[in-house]
């Protein structure tokens, strides 16, 4: 409708012309041309469904995300060993993702909404941190040198030309910057598992990673 101040207005026009005039088929001039008045029925029914289809996807991948961070923490049995596999398949694009998230489960959306949040504060520091959910707190020490003597493989720590001297002046450095330092790689530990100190409230704790 030539002349319309808007879709309403091209609408109540369109109106005086035929009463059976549609609002979905009605278009205006815009000053350069015709534009739909309102978008197909068909068009907003698909981008709905898209939108619910992203919306989907999204929380069906933190539930996997969320899901195997909690694993991770446990001691598993059989089953919860398989759901650890099939939620990391997932997650790596090795399987198809399944729904699992209901979408009308309010409490349960807040939930993965604040481990969205979470992990991407964890993200968004200026270097890489690792998901202590992931870790276990194995030990306290007393100082970065007592931690490095007691995780650290002994014969590759003293190597000569002042290997321990160096080492462990690197890891109170990073301690210092970071609140945590990694002590040794799972190459160079003792138990053959990456073995991280902690500033904490209560002195330096010892964690290391859990590998499954």
């Amino acid at each position: 409708m030539i002349g319309a101040t808007d879709d309403d207005d091209a609408f109540r026009e369109a109106l005086r012309s035929s009463d059976t005039a549609k609002r979905e088929t009605l278009q205006r001039w815009d000053g350069l041309g015709y534009v739909d008045v309102t978008p197909r029925p068909s068009t907003v029914g698909a981008d709905a469904a898209k939108r619910l289809h992203a919306r989907q996807c999204h929380y069906d991948r933190l539930h996997h995300m969320k899901r195997v961070r909690e694993l991770m923490t446990m001691e598993l049995d059989s089953e919860q060993v398989r759901m650890l596999h099939a939620s990391r398949a997932i997650l790596n694009g090795e399987a198809p993702g399944t729904r699992s998230v209901d979408l009308s489960d309010a409490a349960y959306l807040a939930e993965l909404d604040a481990f969205e949040r979470e992990e991407g504060e964890r993200r968004s520091k200026p270097y890489w941190e690792p998901d202590w959910s992931l870790e276990s707190q194995i030990d306290k020490a007393s100082s970065v040198a007592d931690a490095m003597d007691r995780y650290y493989k002994h014969d590759r720590l003293n190597r000569p030309g002042g290997t321990r001297e160096r080492l462990i002046s690197d890891r109170e450095m990073e301690l210092k910057e970071k609140r945590f330092a990694c002590v040794a790689s799972h190459h160079d530990s003792v138990n053959g598992r990456v073995v991280y100190l902690r500033s904490m409230g209560d002195g330096l704790s010892v964690w290391s990673s859990l590998v499954r």
